[in-house]
């Protein structure tokens, strides 16, 4: 009797304890909803706090933890939970529909228990403005694209697609890429176009774009180009700044299958690469692209890293869409003589 009793009396007592545990869902069903609704109450607080942190970290270009999207998708579906509970009112008599309503109130208060309880890592840390996921770069390629792009001038079409099928290449023959043509052409805006569909399709993890000017001034530049892919330069000279730099550039391309899109804007004479960290030969994964008046200087900076240039000559815009362009931006009207008779003026002089 003895060895029965010591092998019955547990599975008794496991038995009793599950029976109770089911008896206790209807006992105490209207209890469990009840602190069901207390609980949401806590969540639905700090849910509210965790979305007004990340709206605020969002406008503000900083780094939200990755699994706080995962979170407030959580916290929602228990809240869709909790109001199928809650609008379940029919079951006060009703045994079983009590014991259902029981049961899912007490799993649902864990499972708010446990978000409730998770803690959330902010750090608050800037996003580098020329990481693709950052929101600045998303605003500048998109700010960049006014009315006018390049795909309103047909005599754009080749010329675009030629330059955005080099920075496609993963060759050394597309490694730098120079849009070259007079002044007020439109080299820029074909940059920026060509910036927006490299940040829209995802082409590189990385787009750095800086000024070069007439006039550059190295260390300016140089913490343009350190803001873009972190925090700025502490450095006081150009030699131990170009250094931090090329550490930079080294440790993005070896962290992961990283890839780099520099562009160098307004290039008005040779510039030496290295003082804004990128060495000789050009690294792999990493590519240029300049705009300039001159092809004969962006042929000399290609050279200094060892590559290849790829000119893209961008010529001025045919007749016919000068004049369109010219009409739509001023208000003239290309149907009236002395319109016309002015912008035939202003076109040939």
């Amino acid at each position: 009797m003895e060895q029965i009793s010591q092998v019955v009396g547990p599975v008794v007592n496991i038995l009793t304890g599950h029976i109770m545990k089911q008896l206790g869902y209807v006992i105490s069903s209207r209890n469990y909803v009840k602190d069901l609704r207390n609980k949401m109450t806590v969540l639905e607080g700090k849910s509210y706090d965790v979305k007004k942190h990340m709206d605020t970290n969002y406008i503000d270009n900083k780094k939200i933890p990755a699994h706080v999207e995962g979170w407030l998708e959580d916290a929602e579906n228990v809240k869709k939970t909790v109001q199928s509970i809650s609008s379940n009112r029919n079951g006060c008599l009703n045994m079983r529909m009590r014991y259902r309503a029981g049961r899912k109130a007490f799993k649902t208060i864990k499972e708010i228990e446990c978000l409730i309880n998770e803690e959330i890592n902010w750090r608050d840390t800037n996003i580098p403005i020329g990481r693709v996921d950052s929101k600045q770069a998303s605003l500048s390629a998109s700010s960049s694209s006014g009315e006018t792009t390049q795909n309103d001038f047909k005599s754009r079409e080749k010329i675009f697609k030629d330059a955005l099928k080099f920075l496609q290449q993963d060759d050394k023959t597309g490694q730098v890429i120079a849009l070259c043509g007079m002044g007020g052409v439109g080299k820029t805006t074909m940059m920026e176009q060509l910036k927006k569909v490299a940040y829209d399709k995802r082409m590189f993890t990385w787009i750095v774009k800086v000024v070069i000017g007439r006039n550059p001034n190295m260390l300016s530049i140089q913490n343009d180009v350190a803001l873009c892919i972190g925090d700025g330069l502490s450095e006081a000279t150009k030699t131990a700044r170009a250094d931090r730099l090329c550490t930079r550039f080294k440790n993005m391309l070896n962290n992961g299958n990283h890839k780099v899109l520099v562009i160098l804007d307004d290039v008005w004479e040779k510039i030496e690469l290295k003082d804004i960290g990128l060495t000789s030969p050009l690294p792999s994964g990493i590519k240029l692209l300049l705009t300039s008046r001159y092809s004969n200087i962006c042929t000399q900076i290609a050279a200094c890293v060892d590559s290849v240039l790829q000119v893209v000559r961008v010529d001025v815009l045919e007749e016919t869409e000068a004049h369109n362009f010219f009409s739509r931006y001023a208000g003239v009207s290309k149907e009236d003589d002395r319109d016309k008779y002015l912008i035939n003026r202003m076109w040939y002089c």
